[in-house]
């Protein structure tokens, strides 16, 4: 993939050299100016804390180190330890700064209870936006539940709302964009204003369960004004509803449950079968797991729809596993951390990238529940446990799930941030002993050279600085702000390479 870059690696090596020169010339150390003239300067002027070598070959200078960012983009071969070592390599001839090989991420984890609004006694998570900041859901009483959103900053607000009921049930990646219910009719929040969704006269009661990343495309369920017999429908601003059809024609029920970033990919069930729906295909059944053909549900989907997670039958009654699916492997079963004999687990959360899902594990016999967090490389695990022993999560006395009766089964994971940095779900407050909903927040500070805030420095990024050479003000490949994206922003990228 880089033959282009060899083939150029003479220009490059030239433009380096021509960088490293400048820089050299007009500072070297962090606040410290040179003159280009040399010497010390007009007089009080600051200097330099080392001059410039006039035997400086920069240009041989500029080719040794994108010899080392080719180097460094076989990332495959090269362990850690020689990439380390080119690095302090650098440091010494004058490249970089010891400061630039101190990446790090410094996290401040966080359990937060999300309380009901004034007079109401639970509330209910349903979704939370791409980098967390933003959870929402629904606040009840007895007798009415309303929309919420919540902020660290401001809480839980009441979303306005229609008639005696309202449910907010998903949010777009900014958090400016909240879908849901409000009278039974659907509905959308775009920065707090209410809208009605606009509706056909066979099918006027929408039910949003997702929404796309920029909040204009949503997937979900439409209704007739009679009879239980709903649609897996798509709706844009432009088109409304879509019906997506189903896999049978006697299918019930269908239903749409999750939809990609670019709102191009949904997922979901057209009942016994798992389906994937674009405009391309159409809805494609997702089978079931090998051996099985009794059930499958696609409930949750990573950013760009090539990772759905969900559940399957295994079986016996009730036997249901939580389950993942992608194309080469189809699906894919994550087992279960409970010994109960019979089980109804699932997966209810994907990160963007989905490479982290967590879900529930529910047994009869023993009773149990427990809820875990998965990845490829440590598999399941409690996810309270996990978070307090990987993460330093402190749950103030709070029990997320395995709760005692009569509250056995209240426990829940509803949801995990794209960035996968925020998990949230439902318990029982130890206090009231009534069901409140809850956010962890596993926020860092930004790692120095992720220009895609993806949490690893990698191609994508060494790539993404390349692309934006040159003069480029407030752009996040200039990564040390000088407003010139240059050696010294490819060498942040190298220096925390991980």
């Amino acid at each position: 993939m880089f033959e282009w870059i060899l083939a150029d690696a003479q220009r490059w090596g030239e433009a380096l050299g021509e960088a490293v020169k400048a820089r050299a010339e007009l500072k070297i150390g962090p606040g410290v100016v040179r003159h280009p003239g040399g010497g010390g300067g007009p007089s009080g002027a600051q200097t330099s804390r080392q001059e410039i070598n006039p035997t400086i070959d920069f240009e041989a200078r500029g080719r040794d180190a994108w010899y080392i960012v080719l180097r460094l983009c076989s990332f495959v071969e090269s362990g850690a330890a020689e990439r380390n070592g080119i690095m302090r390599t650098l440091e010494k001839i004058g490249y970089i700064g010891a400061s630039l090989l101190c990446g790090s991420l410094a996290s401040a984890q966080q359990f937060v209870p999300i309380a009901p609004l004034p007079g109401d006694a639970e509330t209910n998570v349903q979704g939370v936006s791409g980098d967390g900041a933003v959870v929402v859901g629904t606040s009840g009483s007895y007798e009415s539940e309303r929309a919420f959103c919540w902020t660290a900053e401001e809480g839980v607000v009441a979303l306005e709302m229609f008639g005696a009921d309202s449910s907010a049930r998903a949010v777009s990646a900014d958090g400016t964009t909240i879908v849901g219910v409000s009278d039974g009719l659907g509905v959308r929040w775009i920065n707090g204003e209410l809208e009605v969704l606009e509706a056909p006269e066979d099918y006027p009661y929408i039910y949003p369960a997702s929404v796309s990343a920029d909040g204009n495309v949503m997937a979900g369920r439409a209704f007739p004004p009679f009879g239980p017999f709903g649609i897996a429908m798509r709706w844009t601003p432009d088109e409304g509803v879509i019906d997506l059809g189903s896999l049978e024609p006697d299918d019930y029920p269908v239903a749409a449950y999750a939809i990609s970033d670019d709102g191009l990919v949904i997922a979901g069930i057209s009942e016994p079968e798992a389906f994937r729906w674009t405009e391309t295909l159409g809805m494609v059944g997702l089978g079931f797991l090998p051996g099985f053909e009794d059930f499958s549900i696609a409930t949750c989907i990573s950013a760009d729809g090539s990772v759905i997670g969900g559940q399957a039958d295994i079986g016996f009654e009730p036997g249901y596993a939580a389950t993942y699916w992608t194309e080469p492997t189809g699906w894919i079963e994550i087992p279960s951390i409970i010994p109960s004999a019979s089980v109804a687990n699932a997966v209810n959360g994907v990160s963007g990238d989905g490479s982290i899902m967590v879900g529930r594990n529910t047994g009869f016999d023993p009773p149990a529940r427990q809820l875990f967090i998965w990845d490829e490389i440590s598999g399941p695990r409690d996810l309270q446990e996990a978070l307090e022993e990987e993460y330093g999560v402190d749950f103030q006395g709070w029990q997320l799930a395995d709760l005692p009766p009569p509250y056995n089964n209240e426990g829940d994971v509803t949801g995990i941030s794209s960035d996968g940095l925020a998990i949230v779900g439902v318990t029982i407050n130890p206090d009231t002993l009534t069901k409140w909903g809850w956010i962890v927040l596993l926020e860092g500070e930004e790692i120095p050279g992720d220009v895609d805030g993806d949490g690893v420095v990698d191609v994508v990024d060494l790539l993404a600085v390349l692309a934006a050479w040159g003069p480029c003000e407030d752009c996040p490949e200039d990564l040390n702000g000088d407003g010139v994206v240059d050696v010294l922003d490819l060498l942040i990228v190298l220096a925390n390479w991980s």
